[in-house]
């Protein structure tokens, strides 16, 4: 549908444009997509003899079927996906209760002939535990410095009337063209971030284009390091220890804090960075590359496996969540298509779509070719079915056709 409206959307027809018609996600194909990206980031054939890799368990446990191009084996590898992550799963909760033998049984746990919502209970706590146990770690540092480098630090100075861009404090109607410069407050500055040097009455050749400019003592004071906001000349810095996290200046001159030289091993330049730097709980194995491995398996294969059961129960929120959640995913797949169908569809559901529209979306995305609970098929994969069929009997409708002209 994304692709037609684009092909069609110079037709001067409403209809032709297909106006009033909404694409309904693919969420066979967008399962597909993050299969075969589980698949690339996972299976390595060079590690078939490391064991625990994706590419040992599919030769030990006879899964020859499945091939690093998922399209070619959809169902063996969710099969093998089914498998690795159950096994995972079931590692971790021996881990999480203290089990070294899996016949043995957790303490405290309910008999069969415990009520339902003691069992639930104590199978729900398990899970929690399990989630802690390989919930993925979050990078905060990155997260600290796209968020600096995508929001100013402060409010916009208006210079020019109700001008809120980035770029010069003229008139962007004049269209001057001239030499610019760049504040080195950079997304933090306040001001303008980018200057024609005419504007600022200064000259080609009074300008260092090497050197830190700054546009305002603001900006240099929120862009500079140390406590003592200068910058010097071939000065020496200090890293406070607890680095994106440090709640004071993170780099220092040496003179400014009282240091002869850099300190060796840890230096914190205040005690609340230290007793934060001392509470910030440890990677569990920084170094155990086959856990992490293992642990990313792990919640991947869940990941998967939601998608499967959403789409059987025709789960509507929660095949939304999942939309939501895959954004990253296509972000950094390179899959511009599916974000684009991405946000149109959170869009719609939001607000941007009638109700009915909203509702259908929701709601109206899979189907029961079974009449059974349980057993919904993505609208895609239903399509894919009837083009299968259609290509079995379209010798037969070739020639009949041909037979009758």
């Amino acid at each position: 549908m994304v692709d037609a409206r684009l092909i069609q959307s110079t037709a001067s027809d409403p209809t032709d444009r297909f106006c009033g018609l909404e694409p309904a996600p693919q969420e066979f194909h967008k399962r597909c997509i993050l299969l075969q990206d589980y698949m690339d980031k996972f299976f390595v054939a060079t590690s078939i003899s490391q064991r625990g890799t994706l590419a040992n368990i599919r030769e030990k446990y006879g899964h020859r079927n499945v091939k690093k191009k998922v399209n070619d084996c959809v169902n063996h590898v969710v099969d093998m996906l089914r498998m690795v992550t159950w096994g995972m799963v079931c590692l971790a909760a021996m881990k999480v209760t203290g089990l070294s033998d899996r016949e043995a049984i957790p303490e405290g746990c309910p008999t069969k002939e415990s009520p339902t919502q003691e069992r639930a209970e104590f199978i729900s706590k398990i899970a929690e535990k399990i989630l802690d146990e390989i919930w993925p770690g979050i990078d905060q540092a990155n997260i600290n410095r796209c968020a600096a480098d995508a929001s100013p630090s402060g409010p916009m100075i208006e210079e020019d009337g109700d001008d809120e861009s980035d770029f010069c404090i003229c008139n962007p109607e004049d269209e001057i063209e001239d030499t610019c410069i760049e504040c080195s407050a950079r997304a933090k500055c306040s001001r303008k971030r980018w200057y024609h040097l005419v504007c600022l009455n200064i000259d080609t050749d009074e300008i260092d284009f090497d050197d830190d400019w700054w546009c305002s003592d603001d900006c240099k004071a929120h862009s500079v390091f140390c406590i003592c906001k200068r910058v010097i000349d071939g000065a020496v810095y200090v890293e406070c220890s607890s680095r994106e996290m440090c709640i004071g200046e993170k780099w220092y001159h040496l003179d400014c804090v009282g240091l002869n030289e850099v300190p060796e091993g840890e230096w914190f330049c205040s005690a609340q960075c230290q007793i934060g730097s001392q509470n910030k709980p440890q990677s569990k194995s920084a170094d155990d590359y086959l856990q992490e491995y293992s642990r990313a398996l792990a919640w991947e294969g869940l990941l998967q496996l939601c998608h499967i059961d959403a789409e059987r129960e025709n789960d509507g929120p929660q095949l939304l969540r999942l939309w939501r959640i895959s954004v990253p995913y296509f972000w950094s797949g390179r899959h511009h298509k599916y974000l684009i169908l991405a946000h149109r569809l959170l869009a719609g559901v939001n607000g941007w779509l009638s109700p009915r529209l909203a509702h259908d979306l929701t709601w109206n995305r899979t189907a029961n070719l079974r009449g059974a609970p349980g057993k919904n098929i993505a609208l895609d994969l239903l399509n894919e079915f009837e083009n299968n069929e259609f290509k079995k009997i379209r010798p037969s409708v070739v020639v009949g056709r041909a037979a009758t002209c």
